[in-house]
C-alpha cells in the first residue's frame, strides 16, 4: 500500500521543517508550501490525502485557503487541519 501524502503549509521555515520531520517519521509522504495560494496550486497538482495548514500567513491565510479548496470540486473532499495561531474569538472559530 502506498503511503499517505500530507500537504503541509506554513510560512515559517522552522515550523514547516518540524512538521515535515514529524510526519515523515510517522511514515507519511510530505509536500510543503509556504502560503495558502501556493498550497492550493500544489494541491491541484498533487491531490494530497490531507492538508495541515497554519492559519496566519501572508499572501493567502489558512482560512482563505480552506475556502479555495472547498470551492474546487476536485479538492473539496480533502480533509484540512488548521493549526497554529488561531484567535479564540467566536468569529475566527466559526470561519475555521
Amino acid at each position: 500500500m502506498d503511503n499517505y501524502t500530507v500537504l503541509a503549509i506554513n510560512d515559517e521555515p522552522d515550523q514547516l521543517e518540524i512538521i515535515d520531520i514529524l510526519l515523515r517519521d510517522a511514515g507519511f509522504d510530505v509536500i510543503k508550501a509556504h502560503n495558502g495560494r501556493e498550497g492550493c496550486e500544489i494541491a491541484r497538482k498533487e491531490k494530497p490525502d490531507l492538508i495541515i495548514s497554519d492559519v496566519m500567513m501572508p499572501v493567502c491565510d489558512g482560512i482563505e485557503m480552506c475556502r479555495l479548496i472547498r470551492a474546487d470540486e476536485e479538492l473539496s473532499f480533502i480533509p484540512i487541519m488548521l493549526a497554529g495561531a488561531l484567535q479564540k474569538d467566536t468569529e475566527s472559530v466559526v470561519q475555521a
